[in-house]
């Protein structure tokens, strides 16, 4: 059933993404590297326009990822697509990523996801972001975070979470 289902996601995701007609212009500007590791190979991406993640990712053959890496800057669209190519992936780190918010309900239902690191400049994690992430165990917060809205780690019942002082 998680099988069928991702897949549906995964080709909606991209048929929505597809659609929105994201043009071509992040790949003089941008940064890609596949470092291959025991626990799987990890994506770092560096992009400096927003809204590029998907012209970077696109001629990649390979759309899931063990860990990714993002650093620069990032808009709606690049976390739409993020929540694509992190479909299965183990840890997703936007430390060095330029964002103050994200989207809600980004990595919902993202069960394989175990850590995440937020953008070090994040402000407000939306609601629902990581709803039903079951497998998720560390969430690393930045000290800007000023408000965690509701539901954001509903079943998140391997999570520990330290909120630091802000």
């Amino acid at each position: 059933m998680k099988s069928k289902l991702s897949k549906i996601l995964t080709i909606f995701m991209l048929f929505i993404i597809i659609a929105s007609s994201i043009t071509c212009t992040a790949h003089a500007e941008s940064n890609i590297e596949l470092i291959p590791s025991s626990d799987g190979d990890t994506l770092v991406v560096h992009s400096e326009i927003p809204g590029g993640l998907y012209d970077i990712l696109i001629n990649k053959h390979k759309y899931y990822y063990d860990h990714i890496k993002i650093t620069g800057k990032m808009n709606d669209k690049d976390f739409l697509f993020l929540t694509l190519a992190s479909f299965n992936c183990k840890s997703i780190d936007l430390y060095e990523v330029d964002a103050k918010s994200m989207p809600s309900d980004l990595f919902c239902g993202s069960y394989d996801l175990e850590k995440f690191v937020c953008p070090h400049n994040l402000e407000t994690i939306e609601k629902g972001n990581f709803t039903s992430c079951i497998g998720l165990k560390t969430v690393v917060l930045p000290k800007t975070l000023k408000s965690i809205e509701k539901c954001c780690f509903m079943y998140c019942n391997n999570l520990e979470l330290t909120v630091p002082e802000s």
